[in-house]
């Protein structure tokens, strides 16, 4: 019980203020003027006025019900295992912030790349739409290599001053390396990039052609148009994300890889 709130008197409340609440209250739950039955409400007053009336007993429930602040020194434990936490997540957003200014360079130079690896496969395309020029010229030597583990990878060259080529089995079995006066070979190329395309040769007044493989041009995955198309997504896409990464380490594997092999 709290004798404040049965008195609905401050804490701070004096003891003519105390005294006339009581007064106050006792008259208002009088049996003589509230028939209904409040005796624990009039218990209850008295008890709460017994209380505060006394100054001992009010000193002692105001002293009980003080509020005290205990100040302690935290364990050293716990100040090192917050400051190591601390120190560990601000070590965290250091590195992962090294992080992300170096895929930024990265992919701020594979963009560089990306512009280079557009105009090159433009070209490329572009040469194989062009008029082709014609070489003509013997062949030096020819041979066969197995380019896989299958009979039908065998892949047949001809090296001619200029060119070796891989051109079809016909072409070259027919073709007589030890002649004092060979066969002439008509091989079309492209006007840019100088790739071989075509290849034909005339043999007992018939005339044998086809065209020539394993160039980007005979590429059926079309290697130059990828190139073109993932070059220009690249180009495009100015702000850094890791799909943007990836496309752009992509473009710079295709184009490395297509100049090894085909240039």
């Amino acid at each position: 019980m709290n004798p404040y709130e049965v008195l609905g008197v401050p804490f701070n409340a004096g003891q003519a203020e105390i005294k006339s609440a009581y007064r106050k209250l006792v008259k208002q739950f009088h049996p003589d003027v509230n028939k209904q039955q409040n005796e624990v409400r009039i218990r209850e007053l008295n008890e709460a006025y017994d209380i505060l009336s006394d100054p001992v007993r009010k000193d002692a429930y105001d002293g009980r019900n003080t509020t005290f602040t205990i100040e302690y020194e935290e364990d050293p434990r716990d100040v090192y295992r917050r400051e190591y936490i601390a120190r560990k997540r601000e070590e965290g957003r250091r590195r992962k912030a090294e992080y992300n200014r170096m895929v930024r360079t990265t992919y701020k130079a594979l963009r560089y790349v990306s512009f280079f690896a557009f105009i090159f496969s433009s070209l490329i395309a572009i040469d194989s739409y062009l008029p082709p020029y014609e070489y003509h010229e013997v062949a030096d030597k020819g041979w066969q290599e197995r380019m896989g583990r299958r009979r039908s990878d065998l892949v047949s060259f001809m090296q001619t001053r200029h060119f070796i080529i891989a051109v079809p089995h016909d072409i070259h079995i027919d073709y007589d390396y030890y002649a004092t006066d060979k066969q002439m070979l008509t091989i079309t190329v492209s006007p840019i990039f100088r790739i071989p395309s075509t290849v034909s040769v005339e043999n007992k007044g018939k005339r044998y052609s086809g065209d020539i493989k394993q160039t980007i041009f005979s590429d059926n995955g079309g290697l130059h148009y990828i190139m073109l198309l993932t070059s220009l997504f690249v180009v495009l896409r100015k702000d850094y994300s890791n799909f943007n990464l990836s496309v752009a380490m992509f473009l710079a594997l295709l184009l490395f890889v297509t100049w090894l092999i085909f240039f």
